[in-house]
């Protein structure tokens, strides 16, 4: 997907080297990259035996692109990502003084109530 935006980027910025017809403002351009996207996760998401769910964020515009963002999903194991990336984080603030952020050394004991379905 990378190099299909890409590949559409060089096109716009190329299309005015050749004289063709000027490329779109910084604003249009971005946003033509976004409908893009849109519809290459469409397309994905309609060959796709199953429910397609994305959430991206653009950290530098604040953009979003939600597909069922709604749904409930099961996560398995991909959750532990996530609860590392906070571990991680949570640790770095502790490092730097925070109180009451989890650091790499504690301990934590799993509890029956801690589980759920198929963990």
């Amino acid at each position: 997907m990378t190099k299909r935006l890409l590949g559409l980027a060089f096109l716009i910025v190329s299309s005015t080297a050749f004289g063709a017809t000027p490329a779109p403002a910084p604003d249009a351009r971005v946003e033509l990259l976004w409908d893009h996207l849109r519809a290459t996760v469409a397309e994905i998401g309609q060959h796709l035996d199953g429910v397609l769910g994305v959430a991206i964020l653009d950290l530098t515009s604040g953009e979003r692109l939600l597909v069922h963002a709604d749904e409930v999903f099961p996560q398995a194991s991909s959750i532990k990502i996530a609860v590392l990336a906070e571990l991680y984080h949570q640790a770095q603030q502790s490092a730097q003084g925070a109180t009451g952020k989890a650091r790499l050394t504690d301990s934590y004991v799993v509890r029956s109530e801690d589980l759920v379905a198929d963990s």
